[in-house]
């Protein structure tokens, strides 16, 4: 493992601390004389926590304390109370940084608030209680006169904004700190928190190349915490980009350094990334007992990574079919959420409550399908609202992160009998994602005007229909428990306004008609994302597109026939009773992902 160099110490901090510091209480001088002193040992301790050597500087600082008690110097004892209590917060010390910061408070009839806000709202941030972060450093922002402590108050803000959601206004804070920063530490601290940002956005290609930016700065500065932090966030972006050989590592480097640290929230995500890489690898009970490891850091914690971690375990259960653990569990984390703003952990957690009840309603357990949409419907509102002022590009990748939402929910309906009510959801989470693809191809009026694009409910999909006097089909692909495809949705909305609904069981046809949707729908999206063609794309649409086009010219047409009869099978025999049967007849197709490449007017029965 590539180890955290030590930082050197200046020449003025050695020799005020080697030289003043030994015989400063040998001699009794006159009382300028001492505060003189104390003050030196003061900015030697200062500059060495702006170096981050925080054992040297807690040692200096408290020196420099006795020397202000023993002149009486009110002002100096609370300004070093202070600086020694950003100490105990960067080493996780977090009760003991709270109780200096309120013996600085009741110190003086003039406390110094900025400092004093800021440092509660950074403990606060770390303990996951975003709200009251938030409120505390913009209490500071309101007492700060000195440049640089109000330019790292700026990047608690941001850190504060990014955990609530806010990651327009996070982001252009959070730039703005990593690219004129205070100190190299800030500058760390603040290419984590864009990383994060990102991350949170779903775009991991950037957030990776942020947090490998953070890892030099924080290696080079001495940032022990920071260091094993960024370690660990590497470890999960290479995770979701499915190298887990890497991530093992990053786990692995992360957990080594935090060796008798009391850095409760890291290691927290260290042993959950290294229990959901052991239960991707099919070993359960090693998955749990990093789970239970995580749990009982957590414990110490009652913050976000509390959240995470209850969520996690939620999800596990859930996994290994313990649906009413996993619901007890995923409500707990639901209440922490709530209770810190974690609007993410909020998401996660009632999209977790909504899966586990559909699935116990597959086991014929009443009313489980009704609080399934419920919990849902809330998830989707709430994962609504963060998209406000969002950049066109970190909406569509949100939106990517998070549209698994609206196909469970139109499960969840369908399970009701409520077809109509899951074609609206459907459209819904189209029309989200249209929007937001349309708006990156459009700017100024054009731009505002697509943004304030509505899904249709049901009645305006009847009207359409009436008004068009045409037959519109809707599809829609449906995920099972480990996202691997399960159904196809279609739904039939007759010029009379009458709306019928059919599914098909994936899993039964696609053996035997060689068809992956997801695997359409994977490539199809990432080749118009890039605009090249991946020469893996061998499913059903690109094959029978390819196929017709090589056979355009040729006298046999055996292929294209049998692929346009497959995407039959699929597409149109379910619903072809419900289809007009004059040819004259206007016929609607609304299809998703891929299967807007399917040529449905050239689909063959025979």
């Amino acid at each position: 493992m590539r180890g955290i160099p030590a930082r050197l110490l200046t020449i003025s901090a050695i020799a005020v601390y080697f030289s003043i510091a030994p015989s400063f209480f040998v001699q009794a001088k006159p009382l300028a004389s001492r505060i003189s002193q104390a003050d030196q040992l003061f900015q030697a301790g200062d500059q060495l926590l702006q170096q981050n050597v925080l054992a040297h500087a807690s040692q200096t600082l408290e020196q420099a304390l006795r020397a202000y008690e023993a002149a009486g110097d009110i002002n100096g004892q609370q300004k070093t109370l202070l600086r020694l209590a950003i100490i105990d917060a960067r080493q996780g010390k977090h009760a003991q940084a709270i109780a200096r910061t309120r013996f600085a408070e009741g110190l003086s009839s003039q406390p110094d608030y900025g400092v004093i806000y800021n440092i509660r709202g950074t403990i606060q941030l770390e303990l996951g209680n975003y709200h009251d972060a938030l409120r505390l450093f913009r209490g500071a922002a309101a007492y700060m006169t000195d440049v640089k402590a109000a330019a790292r108050n700026q990047l608690g803000i941001g850190e504060a904004l990014h955990a609530l959601g806010f990651y327009t206004q996070a982001l252009e804070i959070l730039t703005l700190n990593a690219k004129a920063p205070v100190t190299r530490f800030e500058q760390g601290r603040a290419l984590n928190a864009i990383a994060d940002t990102y991350f949170s956005l779903g775009q991991y290609e950037t957030a990776k190349d942020y947090y490998e930016q953070a890892l030099t700065v924080r290696r080079g500065v001495g940032d022990w915490m920071g260091y094993h932090r960024t370690l660990q966030n590497l470890g999960r972006t290479s995770h979701v980009l499915k190298q887990p050989k890497q991530a093992q590592i990053h786990y692995e480097e992360a957990l080594e350094s935090m060796i008798g640290r009391r850095d409760h929230v890291g290691k927290i995500s260290v042993y959950r990334g290294m229990a959901q890489l052991a239960a991707e690898q099919g070993n359960p009970q090693q998955a749990l007992s990093y789970y239970e490891s995580a749990l009982a850091e957590s414990r110490l914690v009652e913050g976000a990574g509390r959240v995470a971690v209850l969520n996690d375990l939620g999800f596990f259960y859930k996994s290994q079919g313990q649906f009413e653990k996993a619901i007890e569990t995923l409500d707990a984390a639901l209440k922490l959420a709530q209770r810190n703003g974690d609007s993410q952990g909020e998401i996660r957690a009632l999209s977790g409550i909504g899966e586990a009840r559909l699935e116990l309603d597959k086991k014929q357990s009443a009313g489980q399908a009704e609080k399934a949409s419920a919990a849902l419907q809330e998830a989707i509102n709430l994962f609504e609202s963060l998209r406000p002022g969002l950049r066109d590009a970190d909406k569509v990748a949100l939106f990517d992160t998070h549209a698994h939402i609206y196909r469970l929910q139109q499960q969840a309906l369908i399970r009701q009998n409520k077809t109509a009510e899951a074609l609206t959801v459907a459209e819904r989470g189209r029309a989200r994602a249209f929007v937001e693809l349309l708006s990156q191809r459009l700017s100024g009026e054009e731009k505002e005007e697509a943004a304030k694009i509505q899904p249709p409910n049901v009645a305006e999909i009847q009207a359409i229909a009436k008004q068009q006097r045409a037959t519109i089909v809707t599809y829609s692909i449906i995920y099972g428990t480990n996202r691997e495809e399960s159904e196809l949705y279609s739904w039939v909305v007759q010029p009379t306004g009458n709306i019928e609904f059919r599914r098909v069981d994936l899993a039964k046809v696609q053996d035997r008609l060689n068809v992956s949707l997801n695997r359409i729908a994977r490539e199809s999206r990432n080749a118009v994302a890039t605009g090249e063609d991946d020469p893996s794309m061998t499913n059903l649409v690109v094959a029978m597109r390819g196929t017709m086009t090589q056979q355009a010219e040729r006298e046999s047409s055996q292929e294209v026939l049998k692929s346009t009869q497959n995407a039959y099978q699929l597409l149109i025999q379910p619903i072809e009773d419900l289809l007009p049967t004059d040819q004259q007849a206007r016929v609607i197709f609304i299809p998703q992902d891929a299967l807007f490449l399917v040529p449905f007017a050239a689909l063959q029965d025979a």
